[in-house]
C-alpha cells in the first residue's frame, strides 16, 4: 500500500492526515472488508470513465476466452483419442488424463452430520459487481 498523504504550505507531508491507498484488489478488500449497509456514494467523472473502461475490458476478456475456448476444441477435435500432438520432434500439446483424490465433501455430510455441522463456520465477505 502507498501513503496517501497531505501537505502543508511547504509541501511537506502532514503526518496526521497519512492514510494508506490500496494498490491492489486484494489490499482493497483488506483495508475495506466491511460495507456500511444502505450507504453509497456518488460518482465522479474519473470513476465513471474507469467503470467503463473496466466494462469494455471484461467484454474484451469474454470475447478472448470465447476464441480460446473454439481454438482448444479444434484442437482436441483434431487431436481425438491420441495423447499427444506432434510436430516432427517438437511436442506441441498433449492431452491425457490425470487422477487425483479429493475429499467426498457430501458423502461425508450425509454420512456424519453432527460431526459435519461441528465443524461448519460461517464467513461474511464483500463481492464487488458491475452493474
Amino acid at each position: 500500500m502507498q501513503q496517501n498523504q497531505s501537505h502543508n504550505a511547504q509541501n511537506t507531508p502532514t503526518p496526521a492526515v497519512t492514510a494508506l491507498v490500496p494498490m491492489t484488489t486484494k489490499e482493497a478488500r483488506s483495508l475495506y472488508h466491511v460495507a456500511n449497509k444502505s450507504s453509497f456514494i456518488e460518482a465522479d467523472k474519473n470513476i465513471i470513465f474507469i467503470i467503463d473502461e473496466l466494462k469494455e475490458l471484461e467484454e474484451k476478456k469474454k470475447k478472448i476466452l470465447q476464441t480460446e475456448d473454439a481454438l482448444k476444441t479444434n484442437i482436441m477435435n483434431y487431436m481425438q483419442g491420441n495423447s499427444a500432438l506432434k510436430s516432427g520432434n517438437t511436442t506441441l500439446a498433449t492431452w491425457q488424463g490425470i487422477s487425483k483424490q479429493c475429499f467426498d465433501l457430501g458423502a461425508f455430510s450425509k454420512k456424519h452430520k453432527k460431526l459435519h455441522a461441528a465443524f461448519m463456520k460461517e464467513t461474511t465477505s464483500r463481492v464487488f459487481r458491475l452493474c
